[in-house]
């Protein structure tokens, strides 16, 4: 959550920054209300996506990499088994306390306009409902409604100007954006960017209904001039008298030269430059280790000591059983310093959204096609340490990449590069698009480790068929 909030501030920021520089002065409204609603969608949509470029990835994932590093650690800091202070109870807490305050101001604002409604006397015009309230505030409208203190306040001259304003924010569907941005801010009301996004379409949505006037700028600036001094309106309308006036007053009367359509190229580069930096690319999916901790997916993760342990393993060819002693690799303990259960502990256990019967054959169902193009021979993969958040979403997973073990003195051919490119790319793809039901502990959504699902067996092709899965 934390690293898809500086995803989106950092887009923000540079999104606004641009338009301060290249756009905000031009006359091209229709095109800024475009750039202002599409990057603040990009920042809140982009950060959530995985794009995909078409490179082969490494053999070894970047998890798998962590891995080695932390089992050549001589010295790793002991673990107690006490369930550490849990900071984002207290987070989440504050979080929906800012929601509904923010909830409850935005009701208040319904209310103050549906009162005025209900209190108002209604007439129709054009379409258009003029609602005369009897009280001192500025014009306003939102839908097809138009809010006014009283018609006789204006002579036909200016009631003309106002009526056609107000028309054109609701032919321009300006309502939508308006809705757009409240939500926002109950959902980000912590966040000041969505403030200042909110004030720069607000903006340019006057602009734009200000044109309508622009062949008697001098009439239409005394008369904006005048209805400022009025009391201003609900934040869910249009109000009138928005401010700054002088803004208005100067963009009414300013045409932009035709070279300065090139600067609405800087859309491209914001993109770009999002989408690689941004999204959920090689750039931000890569591990930073300091000790046994883990920064990954902009969570950290604790890991615990290396352990010795005896598993049984079962040889390919003769189908003999022995055992060996092997060194167990670091497992994840705690994510951003909540404790991660083991499926033992849980009181309710992880389940996927799949259809498969289990993750070994969901895995299996995305590479088989793959795998049976191999040689002939036995391949080993081992997916392990996989962590699935208190939302369902995995956030961690172990994976060594496709190998060949070589049980023939005379086969030590190596798996082609790009077939095992492709495999493992698609087990990564498939890896981070896994969701479910998270698991619980005492009832309460908790991070678990799926052990049950470990995948560490060989596989046999053989003339182009998978003869055993794992």
């Amino acid at each position: 959550m934390l690293q898809y909030i500086l995803n989106i501030s950092a887009i923000w920021v540079m999104s606004l920054v641009v338009f301060d520089l290249f756009l905000r002065r031009l006359s091209h409204h229709g095109y800024n209300r475009f750039y202002l609603i599409a990057t603040f969608l990009l920042g809140l949509v982009l950060p959530l996506l995985t794009i995909d470029f078409g490179e082969a990835l490494p053999s070894t994932s970047s998890a798998a990499q962590m891995r080695d590093y932390l089992a050549t650690q001589k010295t790793v800091a002991t673990v107690n088994g006490q369930v550490p202070f849990n900071i984002w109870s207290i987070i989440y807490s504050i979080y929906f306390i800012g929601v509904a305050i923010t909830l409850v101001l935005l009701i208040k604002d319904l209310y103050k306009i549906v009162s005025l409604y209900s209190a108002g006397t209604k007439t129709i015009e054009n379409g258009y409902t003029i609602i005369e309230t009897g009280q001192n505030h500025g014009p306003f409208s939102v839908f097809n409604w138009i809010f006014i203190s009283a018609q006789t306040s204006y002579n036909n001259e200016e009631w003309n100007i106002l009526l056609a304003h107000e028309q054109m924010h609701g032919k321009l569907g300006h309502i939508a954006d308006v809705v757009l941005m409240q939500l926002a801010r109950i959902v980000f009301w912590f966040h000041p960017l969505v403030i200042v996004y909110q004030k720069r379409l607000l903006m340019v949505h006057e602009f734009q209904a200000d044109w309508v006037s622009h062949r008697q700028p001098e009439i239409y600036c005394r008369f904006l001039i005048e209805q400022s001094m009025l009391q201003a309106a609900p934040l869910l309308t249009h109000s009138f008298n928005r401010s700054p006036i002088k803004n208005r007053i100067s963009m009414l009367t300013h045409q932009s030269p035709a070279t300065a359509r090139l600067r609405m190229l800087v859309l491209a580069p914001v993109i770009i430059v999002s989408v690689v930096f941004f999204s959920n690319t090689g750039f931000s999916q890569k591990f930073e280790q300091n000790g046994n901790t883990i920064s990954y997916k902009g969570n950290k993760f604790e890991m615990s000591p290396a352990m010795h342990d005896t598993i049984a393993i079962v040889d390919p060819v003769t189908g003999v059983e022995r055992t060996m002693v092997t060194t167990l690799d670091p497992k994840p303990i705690t994510m951003n310093g909540n404790k991660i259960y083991n499926s033992n502990e849980l009181n309710k256990k992880t389940t996927f959204n799949i259809k498969e019967a289990s993750i070994k054959e969901y895995l299996m169902n995305q590479i088989g096609k793959k795998l049976s193009q191999l040689p002939n021979g036995y391949y080993n993969m081992q997916v392990s340490n996989i962590v699935i958040d208190e939302k369902g979403k995995l956030v961690f997973y172990t994976f060594n990449g496709l190998t060949k073990m070589h049980i023939d003195k005379n086969d030590q051919a190596a798996i082609p590069v790009v077939m095992k490119n492709e495999i493992d790319k698609n087990i990564h793809n498939a890896l981070n698009n896994l969701d479910g039901t998270p698991g619980q502990y005492q009832n309460t959504n908790a991070p678990s480790l799926v052990t049950e699902i470990d995948l560490n067996n060989s596989i046999e092709i053989k003339d182009h068929k998978i003869i055993s899965k794992p």
